[in-house]
């Protein structure tokens, strides 16, 4: 999805959003790969978050409960979350952070996962 994407930290941990992208399911799966990193240490992290919205609203969108998380001396660079039912709206976008100055992130989104919720 968002293949070999750098982020570069600058002063105060910088947060940069994805475009919009539509909700294709009542659930989304999504994975997190970091290729690289010049970070070091235990308390420096990347972090992804989603936010969503309607396509009416206006904003950033709302961030809803749950993230990817990886810190810099981590034993794996791959972290997977799920998010639904019922939380995601029409429009999906993610979040990235990094925790602090001078870090150096490479990474990618592998492609999101949709599911239906099933009804008995």
């Amino acid at each position: 999805m968002f293949d070999g994407q750098i982020l570069i930290g600058g002063t105060s941990g910088p947060t940069i959003y994805s475009p919009w992208f539509p909700r294709q399911g009542d659930f989304l799966i999504a994975t997190l790969q970091v290729i690289s990193t010049a970070a070091t240490g235990g308390t420096k992290t990347l972090k992804v978050e989603v936010a969503t919205k309607n396509t009416e609203d206006t904003g950033d969108g709302t961030v809803v409960a749950g993230d990817l998380t990886i810190e810099a001396n981590a034993a794996s660079f791959t972290e997977s979350n799920t998010w639904g039912p019922g939380v995601l709206k029409e429009l999906v976008r993610f979040k990235f952070t990094i925790s602090s100055d001078g870090d150096n992130w490479l990474f990618r989104m592998l492609d999101n996962v949709w599911y239906d919720a099933v009804k008995a």
